[in-house]
């Protein structure tokens, strides 16, 4: 449901969404998220930034938001300026708390203690798939609508990556 209201959303601003996966490069997260990163590095005791590289989100353009919050950090992207993570403009969410609950079925992450994945789940509205992981006690989760065959291994290398690449 989040994916095809964001196609409508997109089509009625204007934004290109490609027919075709690898048809637009993979976002560069580092780069989108700078302003958030320097805030979040700057609020007391948050956790670290653990971000992959890229992924595969199939938008030209992307509108990061967020920051820190009372128990970490949860950081987004939409469709459209100040979505504020509506289903109609949802893109991706990272999102890291001091302790919570992992959704899904256990998977392997090299570097978690421990992991879960939940694919596309609709009911009343659809919830995008997300993988969630733990770091040094903190609960990091990422969710979002791929443009990928393989939402699972996607999600589990990007939280490889996270781990991997390290505080940013």
């Amino acid at each position: 449901m989040r994916r095809a209201m964001l196609v409508t959303v997109a089509a009625t601003v204007g934004l290109a969404i490609p027919a075709q996966a690898g048809s637009v490069a993979p976002t560069a997260l580092v780069t989108v998220f700078a302003s958030q990163i320097r805030a979040i590095k700057a609020a007391s005791g948050t956790p670290p930034v653990l971000l992959p590289s890229s992924l595969p989100l199939g938008l030209k353009v992307v509108y990061p938001q967020g920051g820190p919050t009372h128990t970490g950090y949860d950081i987004s992207l939409g469709a459209v300026r100040n979505c504020g993570e509506a289903d109609a403009c949802f893109v991706a969410d990272f999102i890291a708390t001091r302790g919570g609950t992992l959704f899904g079925k256990p998977v392997k992450v090299r570097g978690a203690s421990k992991a879960a994945y939940r694919g596309l789940a609709c009911g009343a509205s659809c919830s995008p798939p997300q993988i969630d992981f733990v770091v040094d006690g903190i609960v990091y989760t990422f969710q979002a609508n791929l443009t990928t065959r393989d939402d699972r291994t996607t999600l589990v290398d990007a939280a490889r990556q996270a781990i991997s690449a390290g505080a940013r």
